[in-house]
């Protein structure tokens, strides 16, 4: 692959709102694939119910048929704390040095970026996007001036293999992992949340009750 692009989470479920950004990223960014990276043990936040395995069957069985999302499961087989420099050194690594490969961060996941472990040898591995929303974003001075002094336009983030921050905007649903499993465990309807698919696994392995 020439240009590629990462997301990562516990994907505790995945849902609808996981699919339809990673889609319209790749599609704003030209790219070939956005990959799915489900997280084992997440750094900042305590460890997921569901057990990796779980997880990454639901989200297989939400990118089928979804021809430029594809799922990763190499954090899974990593003991200790999910370190994303790490992934990204492997996938940096596998991919070569011309590759054109970007991170997907939320806002506010971005926001903690300077916290995250050896977070400076991020640039140098990958392109940032960050998934922005309206309103006001409250950056910090430094992450301001990353994006300033890093900045490249969407469309041509392609042609850079790393190095360089872009913003774009997606569609926000109004849905997210937490909401899901709390609708799930009250017995409220969540067909409109979740792919087919990841709603009759649930059901069927009884998870979120």
């Amino acid at each position: 692959m020439k240009a590629f692009a990462v997301m990562g989470g516990t994907f505790d479920p995945v849902h609808n709102g996981h699919l339809q950004i990673a889609r319209e990223a790749g599609e704003q960014l030209g790219l070939e694939k956005v990959i799915l990276i489900p997280s084992r043990e997440p750094p900042h936040r305590s460890a997921p119910e569901r057990s990796p395995k779980q997880r990454l069957a639901m989200l297989k069985l939400a990118v089928q048929g979804l021809t430029t999302l594809e799922v990763d499961d190499r954090e899974l087989h990593r003991s200790g704390p999910s370190f994303t420099v790490d992934t990204l050194a492997s996938l940096r690594q596998e991919a070569g040095p011309d590759t054109s490969i970007s991170m997907l961060l939320g806002l506010d996941a971005f926001t903690l970026l300077p916290s995250w472990h050896r977070w400076e040898e991020v640039r140098a591995l990958v392109n940032v996007v960050v998934l922005d929303r309206p309103g006001p974003n409250h950056l910090s001075q430094l992450l301001n001036d990353l994006i300033v002094e890093r900045h490249q336009r969407p469309e041509d983030l392609v042609n850079v293999p790393c190095g360089k921050v872009t913003r774009i905007r997606t569609t926000q649903l109004n849905v997210s992992s937490t909401l899901v499993r709390e609708a799930l465990a009250a017995g409220r309807a969540v067909d409109n949340l979740l792919p087919v698919a990841v709603l009759d696994y649930i059901r069927r392995h009884q998870l979120y009750e």
